[in-house]
């Protein structure tokens, strides 16, 4: 640890004895980065109290009431402190008595009754000289006589003489006076007996014996009283503000010239107000008159050009013809004023009256550290220069998204703390992206190759910089690729019966075929092993194939339109021709009925279960599926349809007869306003609606189930057919049981010997349907109830 020994920079405040204090420290550090951490050392000689200003300070602490009623004069008067921090108050408001406090304002002593004459002594000043007599200049009695004496006080204020009775400046009140480093004393404005103001400059190098004129150079500020005036620690003068005027001037050489820093300063047209010099250069002004009296108070850190509010409202009562006096700890006291009564405030401004301070920098900037040391014969200071650079950043980021396929776009946010100046980007695959400007500090970037990529950001700034790395952050997999359809058939012609083999040759791993063949039916499977597909055409026609192949990355359909062609077989003569369409297969195998309860029926009609009769039938399957209409070209069932169904037979070689189950909801029935035994269930023929004799099997419940016999497979209608009321007849029990042992039996269903024709619908079946279509001729139904 360096340490840096100052050499001190003396502001001589109290006294010139060689017993005061010679302020010094030294600290482990002058530079560095925030957060800087500064550990103060004290090196002065003599000192018994430290009030240390570390340049950050905010002047913002709470003002405490120290004594509600000191009991000397409220406004108007004069006061200082002495080198060994006690105050002394003198005269005000039409009295002339010396009062003195040794405990920053806390408890006071009249220590003279009329040392200035009977009148008393208001809007006069005083200022305390390097061998720490107090020195009194002008003022006005109760009478309203303006003086222009010079009186003097070599202890402490209790007794006085007269250095001068006839000063050569005019006689004023309400003036201001400062003493000089070099021990001179600077007078200042003020208003004349008349009233006038005054813009005058005076200067006396022997307290207050003999004075001279300043030979001011324009522009010099405007005559003026009631305003306030500081000497700064490099001996420069500020003047601030007066009746009706906000204006701030500055002079450096002791008032022979002056700059107006500020024409408008941020704080009102005020007068009657105070203001202090502090040890750390800067300005403090309280309260005042703008028409209302003001309790604000006002810092200035660059020679009153600037200011800042640090309090709108301080705990004290607005006021103004106060005095205020820094004191040698750094605190600040405010005394009376109208408004104010006779009460004293007290300040606390240092960064710490400690001996040897520690302080944190958290902010970058240059700071001027300031050590004022004091002991009872007086106090000075000196300064160091504190550096606080900004620190190096810390690096972060965000990436959005971090994995995904080729090619991937990934925005990345930088997260960076510390305010760096410069990001530099490094994405893994060889790119980068190196700003300064904080808009771009952002990037997006695209991967267009699969792999796993880390990324880095390096954030930098003054103070340094950081790097921040994402190991293996950003995967990036190969582009989907969806499968490609395709597929072949073992034949593509032939007649019916067709049976076609057809084989998927789909390349790029399709894990779901949909086949599609032509006629309504179709094949779905998420199985490999069934993703080739044997299929029957049953009738004649040119048939699109379609196959939908399908994998994690998409989708792809191939249709061959007319890729099968199937051609009628040459008829072949039987002994009992029929005109009826039939489903075959044209083979021999035992036939079947599918058991006592028929077969189910896939798909999602109104059909439910089919019993057929016929040949190779021992794989047979059917599915239904719904239509919103018949088709082109197929006219609309008689009736208010329910339901188009298509009916796919599959895996059968010949269907010579089929009893369908079917169910309506009785919602249905109420809301068209239809009874159970005007259901028809229509067949269409290949050139008109046929209907087919129907049975209501259960009414009861929400549903009602019918059964109907077809001589086959192909497009029905489920219609609702209203009659004429001498047209419908409720089939009687024995009609019921006529019709019922009309149904075909085991014997009568069961199929010929294999090579032999498939036999026709029974004598009953065919009587019944022969029963139907009468029934139809004459313009009504005959609907069977069970």
């Amino acid at each position: 640890m360096t340490l840096c020994l100052i050499a001190a920079t003396l502001l001589l405040i109290g006294t010139a004895s060689a017993v005061a204090p010679d302020a010094a420290f030294s600290s482990n550090t002058t530079s560095g980065a925030a957060p800087l951490t500064v550990d103060f050392t004290d090196n002065s000689a003599g000192a018994t109290g430290w009030a240390w200003f570390f340049g950050d300070e905010t002047y913002n602490q709470t003002w405490t009431e120290v004594n509600g009623s000191a009991g000397w004069s409220a406004y108007d008067h004069t006061s200082v402190v002495m080198p060994n921090g006690s105050i002394v108050l003198m005269g005000g408001s039409g009295n002339n008595d010396v009062w003195r406090s040794a405990d920053s304002g806390t408890t006071w002593d009249r220590i003279a009754t009329t040392p200035f004459g009977g009148w008393g002594r208001q809007g006069h000043t005083s200022v305390v000289m390097p061998n720490g007599s107090i020195i009194l200049m002008g003022g006005e009695d109760s009478w309203g006589d303006v003086y222009r004496d010079v009186r003097q006080s070599t202890d402490g204020g209790a007794t006085w003489t007269t250095v001068i009775n006839n000063a050569p400046w005019t006689a004023r009140y309400d003036h201001t006076s400062v003493v000089m480093p070099n021990g001179s004393i600077i007078l200042m404005g003020g208003s004349d007996s008349g009233g006038s103001g005054l813009n005058d400059v005076w200067q006396s190098d022997n307290y207050g014996a003999t004075w001279t004129q300043v030979t001011t150079t324009p522009p010099i500020w405007s005559a003026r009283y009631d305003h306030s005036s500081v000497v700064l620690p490099d001996g420069s003068i500020v003047i601030m503000g007066r009746n009706g005027d906000n204006d701030v001037w500055w002079s450096d050489n002791y008032g022979v010239t002056w700059t107006r820093v500020a024409e408008h300063a941020e704080w009102s047209n005020r007068q009657g107000h105070t203001s202090v010099a502090m040890p750390d250069g800067s300005i403090v002004l309280m309260g005042g008159y703008d028409n209302n009296p003001r309790n604000d108070v006002w810092r200035s850190t660059d020679n009153g050009t600037t200011w800042t509010q640090v309090t709108e409202h301080a705990e004290w009562a607005a006021r103004h013809y106060h005095t205020s006096v820094a004191m040698p700890d750094g605190s600040v006291v405010i005394m009376g004023g109208l408004g104010g009564t006779d009460e004293v405030w007290r300040l606390e401004t240092a960064g710490s009256n400690a001996r040897n301070p520690s302080h944190t920098y958290d902010t970058p900037g240059t700071y001027t550290v300031t050590l004022q040391a004091y002991n009872d014969d007086g106090y000075n200071a000196t300064r160091q220069v504190i550096t606080v650079t900004e620190p190096a950043p810390t690096a972060a980021f965000t990436g959005t998204p971090t994995s995904g396929t080729a090619p991937l776009a990934v925005q990345f946010n930088d997260t960076s703390t510390g305010s760096p100046t410069v990001w530099n980007w490094s994405f893994g695959d060889g790119a980068w992206h190196n700003t300064t400007d904080v808009a771009a500090r952002n990037a997006t970037h695209t991967y267009a190759a699969a792999g796993t990529y880390t990324v880095s950001l390096t954030a930098s700034n003054a103070g340094g910089s950081d790097t921040h790395t994402e190991t293996d952050y950003i995967t990036v997999s190969a582009a989907p690729v969806p499968p490609v359809a395709n597929f072949t058939a073992n034949r593509t012609s032939g007649t019916v019966p067709l049976a076609v083999q057809f084989n998927d040759t789909s390349t790029d791993s399709p894990t779901g075929w949909n086949w599609s063949f032509g006629d309504s039916a179709w094949h779905n499977t998420t199985d490999a092993a069934e993703r080739n597909a044997t299929y029957t055409y049953a009738a004649a026609g040119n048939y699109t194939v379609n196959l939908t192949v399908d994998n994690a990355d998409g989708t792809d359909t191939l249709s061959r339109a007319g890729y099968i062609t199937v051609t009628a077989p040459t008829p072949t003569p039987t002994a009992a021709p029929t005109s009826r369409p039939v489903y075959s297969g044209g083979g021999g195998g035992g036939g079947s009925t599918g058991g006592p309860d028929g077969y189910n029926v896939g798909g999602d009609s109104a059909v439910s279960k089919v019993n057929v009769t016929g040949t190779g039938l021992k794989s047979f399957i059917v599915t239904g599926r719904t239509q919103s209409s018949p088709g082109t070209g197929i006219p609309p069932a008689p009736g208010t349809p329910y339901q188009y169904v298509d009916l796919v037979p599959a895996r059968f070689e010949e269907i010579t007869g089929a009893t369908i189950t079917f169910t309506i909801p009785q919602t249905w029935l109420d809301e068209h306003g239809f009874t159970p035994e005007e259901i028809v269930l229509y067949r269409y023929n290949g050139t008109a609606w046929e209907a087919l004799p129907t049975t209501i099997e259960n009414g009861t419940g929400t549903a009602v189930t019918f059964t109907a016999t077809s001589p086959g497979f192909s497009l029905f209608a489920i219609s609702g057919v209203e009659q004429p009321e001498e047209a419908v007849t409720t089939p009687t029990a024995a009609q019921t049981t006529a019709q019922a042992a009309a149904q075909p039996t085991a014997e009568q269903t069961t199929a010929a010997p294999a090579g032999k024709p498939a036999p026709g619908f029974s004598a009953g079946t065919a009587a019944l349907a022969f029963g139907a279509v009468l029934a139809l001729g004459a313009g009504g139904y005959l609907v069977r109830r069970r």
